[in-house]
């Protein structure tokens, strides 16, 4: 349900009070704010879980920035439990951009708040350690509000769950279960992104989940953006679509640009940032690189830290910045122009415009790609995992820049940046991270790099598979069969592609593809001509005399024989789901047969389920 807005933003000339530039003027903020205080109140007086959103778009110059600032102090003033992120350009590739600094607020209001203990009890009893292990790895303050003295206590890096296209959400349901259980203690929780068209595709999903899938969760989403029209992003649109359609409370202010037009915002912003210091256009820069918002203390650390990197000549005429006065200083100038803002103990450029703006100064200095590598190299080398994924990017960007000795090292950092991409399910992320990386290895790459090659290329068919990229998915198993060693290498891509089969409803192929696979491990299994009674019978015998010790018996423990049972359990599940039930209960009848020969194993359970269903016919 959508109630729509349009509201005129040139009512008044008030302009930022830090500001000496002619910046586009301050909407008339009551209406705005009397609607997103009256969904405050919907959402806190709701004794169930509910999910409203208030939209504010609106073309550029409409100052969105200005009325999130004084709805965050209105929030405030009403006791809100805020959750405020920014998206940008410089984190547009990277999944889940704002997710740790999103989570990171959260947790910081659970361990103030007086309920701090019962709310880190529940979620620890309703939500399992490989969860608690995530958040560990994702959020800076996690292990501070889990109370865990060591990150050795879980393995950070053991994905929750395989990439598939049945698991595509499995991240968003961590999530969203996390928020779930935090939600129904601290209210009202507001979530505030600014600059939503800037999200990467993984945000889009998430938010969707969160709001239309009967999430069981109570908050109050609030977002600010372009109109549709004015971005570039398809996902914008296809989810402004979906909200629209949805059975809930979708409240569209729809803000106008005041009489100062962007172009001239834009040349004002140009000017002022030519008329600063070359030392605080350098920690602007430098600053841009990091995002929309950054902190003094990881600045001190890149600016300070370029002296150790003597690879290239940087930035010639320019005082480089290394003592945290110094960049205080550049700071204050920058603040003093109008050009940053300090809020909640960090700080952030006035709106995406002038962060814009420094990334084009960047972008027109001689030395850009210089500078990007050197900041990438630097935030690398700080070790931090939530830094790899941006460095990355950076990477990619100036290619051109790196030696050919290096690319083998970016190789394998593309490799990296994958898998942390396939860790949140950001699968398209991922395939294009390996699709770089193998085009970076060159033609040659299955002769000169081959376990990479390898390895690389059938992630890439997994990733594809669960993006949902079906050709692309068949061309990386291809690639694979075609080069592999052994049909053990090619034995992975294999099991992928009888997904794929599966998950495009083509059941009859997937298992022809699972027989010949078995046929080569030495299992002959005739799908025609099956006759259920014999085949009851033939194991009726063996049964009797091996069941009686069965449970207390050995395991399994040759390896192809356990391969075997796998794909037979796979293909059973397949047959059951597909209407073939008797093919089903053929493969459950040869699980049994090779587990009272060979052993008990994690299969045989399947197994005898079809053997009771055989007996109950």
């Amino acid at each position: 349900m959508t109630v729509s807005f349009a509201l005129e933003t040139n009512r008044e000339m008030n302009k930022h009070p830090q500001s000496p530039i002619g910046s586009p003027v301050e909407v008339n903020a009551s209406k705005e704010l009397k609607v997103a205080l009256q969904a405050l109140s919907r959402v806190t007086a709701s004794p169930c879980s509910i999910q409203e959103t208030v939209w504010i778009q609106g073309p550029p110059g409409a100052k969105r920035t200005k009325l999130v600032q004084e709805l965050h102090r209105e929030l405030e003033a009403n006791h809100a439990y805020i959750v405020r992120a920014k998206f940008d350009r410089t984190k547009k590739l990277t999944p889940y951009s704002t997710f740790a600094n999103d989570f990171s607020q959260l947790f910081m209001h659970v361990m103030k708040s007086p309920k701090r203990s019962s709310i880190v009890a529940k979620l620890k009893e309703e939500i399992p350690e490989m969860v608690i292990a995530m958040f560990l790895s994702n959020v800076p303050n996690a292990r501070d509000l889990f109370e865990i003295e060591s990150a050795d206590d879980f393995d950070a890096n053991k994905p929750g769950a395989p990439a598939s296209a049945n698991s595509v959400h499995q991240f968003q349901i961590i999530a969203r279960d996390v928020l779930r259980v935090i939600t129904n203690e601290l209210e009202p929780v507001v979530f505030i992104v600014e600059d939503f068209h800037l999200a990467h595709s993984s945000i889009f999903d998430f938010s969707k989940f969160l709001l239309l899938g009967n999430s069981d969760v109570r908050l109050l989403f609030v977002a600010t953006c372009y109109n549709e029209e004015g971005s570039s992003s398809s996902d914008l649109s296809h989810f402004v679509r979906a909200l629209d359609q949805a059975d809930i409370r979708f409240n569209r202010l729809h803000l106008e640009e005041g009489p100062i037009s962007r172009a001239h915002y834009v040349r004002e912003l140009s000017n002022k940032m030519n008329e600063l210091s070359g030392n605080t256009i350098l920690v602007l820069e430098v600053a841009a690189l990091l995002g929309s918002y950054f902190e003094s203390s990881m600045l001190e650390t890149v600016l300070g830290s370029m002296d150790q990197i003597n690879t290239f000549d940087l930035m010639t005429g320019v005082n480089l910045v290394h003592h945290s006065d110094m960049i205080s200083v550049a700071l204050e100038e920058a603040l003093s122009k109008g050009l940053i803002e300090f809020v909640a103990n960090r700080y952030q450029f006035i709106d995406d415009t002038t962060h814009g703006c420094a990334l084009q100064t960047l972008e027109d200095d001689p030395d850009h790609d210089l500078l990007v590598f050197r900041v990438a190299k630097i935030m690398l080398e700080l070790k931090s995992p939530f830094l790899v994924i941006p460095a990355l990017n950076h990477l990619n960007s100036v290619l051109h820049v790196l030696r050919p000795e290096s690319h083998y090292k970016l190789v394998n950092l593309n490799l990296e940046g994958a898998k942390k991409a396939s860790f949140v399910a950001a699968y398209s992320t991922a395939a294009e991270y390996l699709q770089f990386g193998l085009d970076l290895l060159g033609d040659n790459h299955w002769d000169s790099e081959y376990h990479l090659s390898l390895e690389m290329t059938s992630k890439l068919a997994e990733m594809a598979l669960a993006a949902r990229s079906y050709v692309g998915c068949k061309i990386a198993i291809d690639e694979v069969v075609l080069h592999a060693q052994s049909f053990a290498d090619k034995l992975p891509v294999y099991y992928i592609l009888i997904d794929s089969l599966r998950a495009q409803d083509r059941h009859d192929e997937a298992i022809e593809v699972g027989l010949q696979i078995l046929q080569v491990l030495g299992e002959k299994i005739r799908v025609k001509g099956f006759r259920l009674p014999a085949a009851v019978a033939k194991l009726r015998a063996p049964f009797n005399r091996a069941i009686s010790g069965f449970c207390d018996g050995p395991t399994m423990i040759d390896t192809e024989t356990l391969e075997i049972c796998g794909l037979l359990h796979k293909l059973a599940d397949i047959s059951w789901s597909s209407g073939q039930a008797t093919v089903a209960i053929q493969f459950m009848c040869r699980i049994v047969h090779l587990s009272l020969k060979h052993g008990r194993s994690e299969y045989s359970a399947i197994g005898f389920a079809g053997l009771g269903t055989c007996l109950c016919l």
